[in-house]
């Protein structure tokens, strides 16, 4: 169990990011305390896993991180997982888990990250797990195709689309930051519009979209997309105070930034 907590505790850019699968800790009560994380990945999951059917679906994860979403997948929906993760530690965090809760099958755990240039490679999926790995390119990977910020947009809508190819659904949430800096790829406000016109340039339909609406009690609800002005609820300006006031107060333990990130259920119609 050591070697496990040192696992998840580990010290890289991304680490302590999720919290650990619900079977580990049922074999393990004590790991709970290492269970936790400001972005939400119980609620995540609560909401996109019953928006479209995962049972003994081909399921990639790309940026699977220590693979709560996978593992969940796996045991509670009979997925068959291929997750991607090019964080060394993070990786042998995944392999470590799967050893733990016996898994020998259908769960294969890759030691890299998808490029660009990766993308072809890739096996033909039902679903692709996409989540906030987009928006690193030109910092953590493809750096000679994301020189600066301006050529960001362009080469997400032409990744969003070539992995459209090899699957049917992508459930996507990307942010706005770029080199660490707050709001360089939109305005906190804009998240939404700027999230639907990459996902509509890419050439895909928006199924569903999942998004918190109070900062209190925070959970994914169903927000019905407009053609444009989306009003984003936890950052209009009847809730911009509250929200701000929280933010600064740290009165929530969550990210309240990650909070204002909106989920995409995406189809592949091609």
């Amino acid at each position: 169990m050591k070697e496990l907590i040192q696992l998840f505790e580990s010290e890289a850019k991304h680490g302590l990011y999720q919290m650990l699968p619900p079977e580990l800790i049922k074999k393990y009560p004590k790991l709970q305390k290492n269970s936790y994380s400001r972005r939400l990945d119980d609620k995540r999951y609560e909401w996109f896993a019953e928006k479209i059917n995962f049972s003994n679906k081909k399921i990639i994860d790309i940026g699977a991180n220590i693979g709560y979403f996978s593992f969940r997948l796996y045991k509670e929906k009979n997925a068959k997982i291929t997750t991607y993760e090019p964080n060394k530690k993070h990786n042998e965090a995944i392999s470590k888990v799967k050893k733990e809760l016996n898994i020998n099958e259908n769960f294969s755990n890759i030691a890299k990250g998808i490029d660009k240039d990766a993308i072809e490679s890739l096996p033909k999926s039902d679903i692709i797990l996409l989540f906030n790995v987009v928006q690193h390119a030109g910092e953590d990977f493809d750096s000679k195709y994301v020189p600066n910020q301006e050529k960001w947009f362009d080469y997400a809508v032409e990744y969003l689309t070539k992995i459209s190819k090899k699957t049917k659904f992508i459930v996507f949430q990307t942010g706005y930051t770029w080199l660490g800096h707050d709001t360089a790829l939109c305005k906190e406000n804009e998240i939404i519009d700027f999230s639907v016109n990459l996902i509509y340039k890419a050439g895909l339909e928006i199924v569903n979209c999942g998004l918190i609406q109070d900062v209190v009690k925070p959970e994914y609800k169903d927000f019905e997309i407009k053609k444009s002005e989306n009003i984003h609820p936890i950052l209009n300006k009847r809730k911009e105070l509250l929200s701000k006031i929280m933010n600064k107060l740290k009165i929530s333990n969550n990210d309240y930034r990650f909070m204002q990130r909106p989920i995409f259920i995406c189809k592949n119609i091609k």
